[in-house]
């Protein structure tokens, strides 16, 4: 049984329904479908309901017996105690303040490795840190300190760094508009979006947060249940300013898929010879994150991953609040970039020419669009 709701919905769309659901009221329609036919139904009403909203509530095999799929609502699915709810941010009146504000000019506080630890990258500039080969295992069982933290740290332009090395301010170039405009961006690709959130979102009208954590994961499917995480890279952010950073590889005895070997370099031997365990690698980045608000693109696919690896591990893991670029990338890029890739965004801002697929030079990157997306949001303030 299914239950869709559509409200300011273009007659296309319209049409397109009505060929298998019935209206009963105004914007209501209920029917019974297939699976595979309700999933392309419902592709193609969030493809082109334009900035209409839709909400559709179908049958399921969990423990109430049905889920959520909603599309610009203000109503989001979360899920609590593995039961899913909907939950409305509360809006408030938004204060005439800076979204954004520049980092002062302070020193950086960045956490050092031990002694005889790999170097890290504090002294370079970010794109110099950037362009270098991530270093793999950089922060494993041998070279971890206390807190789970690296070496790799940037802070501002003028600011020095722990160690005494010039720090970097996170640079924010201007956009290349050679795209365009574009007849809107596409959707990332999986369910993603249609599944409840597994995590809490950033309550709308709320300032976006000066200090947060970007976290990046390069997996070996797209499975959280089923697939593996093999490599985690986690950055801090504090005063909009990349503070400090972690990365390591994932012990893994199997073979990898081809495609991920091709898309990472990573291979077989760097994760059994530089790999580090599982539980190890989650605690030390839970001890990394602290409390901060995680920042990602596409953020759900790796927290989805972060949390079944610590629910198979026996790792406690508390609430987590998020936000996703993409949902950013949405609301302020519709029909400016072509998609909403990662490599296509960091190409349009100029932050790179391509994209590493390497967890560290990601997460940097994502904190770069990330104050790039809180920019755009706050022009002239």
């Amino acid at each position: 049984m299914i239950v869709l709701y559509l409200s300011a919905c273009p007659p296309g769309v319209r049409g397109d329904v009505t060929k298998w659901l019935m209206e009963i009221s105004t914007g209501v329609y209920v029917g019974q479908l297939s699976y595979r036919t309700r999933e392309a139904l419902w592709d193609r009403i969030c493809k082109h309901i334009d900035s209409g909203n839709a909400v559709m509530v179908c049958s399921a095999r969990n423990e109430q017996g049905f889920v959520y799929y909603t599309h610009n609502t203000a109503w989001q699915p979360v899920d609590f105690d593995g039961i899913t709810l909907m939950r409305r941010a509360i809006t408030h009146e938004r204060k005439k303040e800076p979204l954004i504000s520049q980092p002062p000019e302070e020193e950086c506080h960045e956490q050092k490795m031990n002694e005889g630890n790999s170097p890290g990258t504090a002294g370079k500039s970010l794109a110099e840190a950037m362009s270098e080969k991530p270093v793999d295992g950089q922060v494993s069982h041998d070279d971890m300190n206390g807190n789970g933290t690296g070496s790799v740290g940037t802070g501002p332009s003028n600011a020095t760094s722990a160690d005494g090395g010039e720090a970097v301010k996170v640079s924010i170039p201007s956009p290349d508009n050679s795209f365009g405009k574009r007849a809107g961006g596409n959707r990332p690709k999986g369910n993603y979006w249609k599944r409840a959130l597994p995590y809490l979102p950033w309550p709308d009208g709320k300032k976006m947060p000066a200090d947060y954590s970007v976290l990046d994961m390069e997996t070996t499917g797209l499975n959280p249940e089923e697939d593996s995480i093999i490599e985690i890279a986690c950055v801090r952010v504090r005063n909009h300013v990349i503070s400090d950073c972690m990365q390591c590889l994932i012990q893994y005895d199997l073979p990898l898929p081809e495609e991920v070997r091709n898309m990472t370099d990573i291979s077989e031997q760097d994760l059994v010879q530089k790999g580090i365990n599982l539980t190890e690698a989650l605690s030390n980045l839970i001890r990394f994150l602290g409390g901060d608000c995680i920042i990602g693109h596409n953020v759900a696919f790796d927290i989805r991953f972060f949390q079944s690896a610590c629910i198979r591990s026996g790792v406690q893991l508390q609430p987590i609040s998020a936000i996703d670029t993409i949902d950013l990338c949405r609301k302020y890029l519709q029909g400016v970039v072509e998609n909403f890739k990662l490599e296509t965004l960091i190409r349009f801002f100029k932050f790179a020419d391509k994209q590493a697929h390497r967890a560290l030079p990601d997460a940097k990157l994502t904190a770069l669009l990330f104050e790039k997306l809180n920019e755009i949001a706050s022009p002239g303030e």
